[in-house]
């Protein structure tokens, strides 16, 4: 509480088998703050883990009770030492949804009763970033949490990826590098295509690679291939660009060396991802290294079995942007 600003809105909720508001959403300003800590000392731990009416609950208090404003980051800060009654795919859904209202949700897991896959799944279709935290990471883990905000420039934007003549967006995921491993949908049912971005924050690159398909032309020649339009919720331009290309002899070296940064992308975000095997990850591991591609095939040799160890996928997803 005493990293937020007076202008910072806040509000807080628990939940065990049911749910309740600690703290309507408030302007951190007009709050006593000696009343709100009161308020929190009083919680008590027990009974069940309803994850999914405390979320639920949560994002009423940003979408219903907080001003609405399109510059505003919207966060929810999930803390649990347990297993809620639902698998990782209605969460998945659950955070598609808080995605699409402009919300990241940054999904925690204490000690060691907790689904790993439903934090995964909660992060990563937000936009958000999930951890694994001890007891002893819990305020520094908060502290860095609402502290980051300073940085953001944007929460969950768009990219608008409107091709020219003779190019097509494809329909293959988009894959991020950095800040963090994630994948997302490339929409091309409309026009111009579109991929919901994470939050875009200062201080670093946000690369991802997508696909598109050409037709032959000569080489040497610079061609435009697509501009590009970064678009807040309102649909207000953030950024835009133009992207040319010129097709070259050597077009098959460079190609491949696309490939093998998507092909490291998909395999992080493979193993992250609760619905795939380790047989799965492995297979594609073996592929790669057929193709040549020994270098990224022994990174991501190195990611499985440094989740394995551990017991479970959440500290890949958090050490994923600073390792590679």
């Amino acid at each position: 509480l005493d990293h937020l600003e007076e202008t910072d809105y806040v509000s807080i909720t628990g939940f065990n088998s049911d749910t309740d508001v600690i703290l309507p959403m408030s302007k951190w300003g007009m709050i006593t703050e000696s009343e709100a800590k009161n308020d929190i000392d009083d919680i008590q731990a027990g009974g069940g883990t309803d994850i999914y009416n405390g979320l639920e609950t949560a994002r009423d208090q940003l979408v219903q009770d907080a001003p609405s404003s399109i510059s505003a980051i919207k966060r929810i800060i999930l803390l649990s030492d347990g297993q809620d009654r639902y698998d990782a795919k209605t969460y998945r859904n659950l955070a598609s949804d808080f995605d699409d209202d402009g919300i990241s949700i940054i999904a925690a897991g204490i000690g060691a009763a907790y689904d790993d896959s439903v934090i995964l799944a909660l992060a990563n279709a937000s936009g958000g970033t999930p951890a694994n935290l001890s007891g002893d990471d819990i305020d520094e883990f908060l502290e860095n949490t609402v502290g980051d905000t300073d940085g953001v420039v944007a929460s969950n934007p768009t990219l608008e990826i409107a091709p020219k003549q003779g190019f097509l967006v494809d329909d293959e995921p988009a894959q991020f590098n950095e800040p963090k491993f994630q994948e997302r949908d490339v929409d091309t049912d409309g026009s111009p295509a579109t991929v919901k971005l994470p939050e875009l924050e200062l201080g670093g690159p946000h690369r991802l690679t997508f696909e598109m398909l050409g037709q032959p032309k000569s080489t040497g020649i610079e061609h435009e291939l697509a501009d590009l339009r970064v678009v807040d919720s309102a649909g207000s331009t953030l950024a835009e660009t133009v992207l040319h290309i010129k097709y070259t002899e050597s077009g098959a070296l460079e190609h491949a060396d696309i490939e093998k940064s998507r092909s490291l992308a998909k395999g992080t975000t493979d193993i992250q991802d609760p619905d795939t095997s380790d047989a799965e990850v492995r297979t594609a591991i073996d592929k790669m290294e057929e193709r040549g591609w020994t270098d990224t095939a022994d990174d991501l040799k190195e990611k499985l079995d440094t989740a394995d160890e551990d017991g479970g996928l959440i500290k890949i997803s958090q050490s994923g942007a600073n390792d590679t």
